[in-house]
């Protein structure tokens, strides 16, 4: 028989997650960030948000003391992304040149963004229902 030596993670209480329609995922949005900043070791964590309307970047240092660097997109009228946060080479002497240049050179991931669905509105919730009906008319 083996005997076990590492402390294992202690089961935690469902928050009471619902199925179907409008349900959330109820993990926390930064559990990977938190885990990789408590490890000790000198690390990197690039975080991505894509939303349809906005793009979220950011990014955490932990060289004995963490320095954190974000920058965000907002979609446009004209189908664009914009953005008043500066490039990340200005935080080079935060974040070091070579962070700093490859966040800079990540592509903006704008098709990503502009696959995911609107959000339902009036109309588009009475187009559903019409077309609802013709199916089930044919």
């Amino acid at each position: 028989m083996q005997q076990q030596t590492e402390v294992t993670a202690a089961a935690t209480q469902s928050q009471g997650a619902g199925t179907g329609p409008g349900a959330e995922a109820t993990t926390p949005t930064f559990i990977g960030h938190e885990v990789a900043l408590t490890g000790g070791e000198c690390s990197v964590v690039v975080m991505l948000q894509i939303r349809r309307n906005r793009i979220a970047l950011v990014a955490t240092l932990d060289m004995g003391g963490l320095r954190t660097v974000s920058r965000t997109w907002s979609a446009d009228a004209d189908s664009g992304w914009r953005t008043r946060d500066p490039e990340f080479i200005t935080a080079e002497d935060r974040i070091g040149v070579e962070l700093a240049e490859y966040l800079d050179g990540l592509e903006l991931p704008s098709r990503v963004a502009q696959m995911l669905p609107r959000p339902p509105t009036a109309a588009g919730a009475a187009a559903m229902a019409e077309a609802a009906k013709e199916v089930r008319r044919a």
